[in-house]
């Protein structure tokens, strides 16, 4: 739908914390929408704009109220 409100998950498919992150909103039944962050060969994690998303620039970051 159309301006729903989701969370958006930044991860990297192989990460065990994005696994995690990725099974506890499914659980709760959190829509989401999962955006990817290469953080073997590109390194995006280190990227300016993934540190505007997450200063720590770890993985998995998450963002709520994000209207799509």
């Amino acid at each position: 739908m159309v301006g729903e409100t989701k969370a958006i998950l930044y991860g990297f498919w192989l990460s065990s914390c994005s696994w995690r992150v990725r099974a506890a909103l499914h659980l709760k039944r959190v829509p989401y929408v999962e955006r990817n962050v290469d953080i073997v060969k590109e390194r995006s994690q280190l990227t300016q704009e993934f540190e505007a998303i997450n200063p720590t620039q770890k993985m998995a970051a998450r963002s709520w109220n994000q209207w799509l």
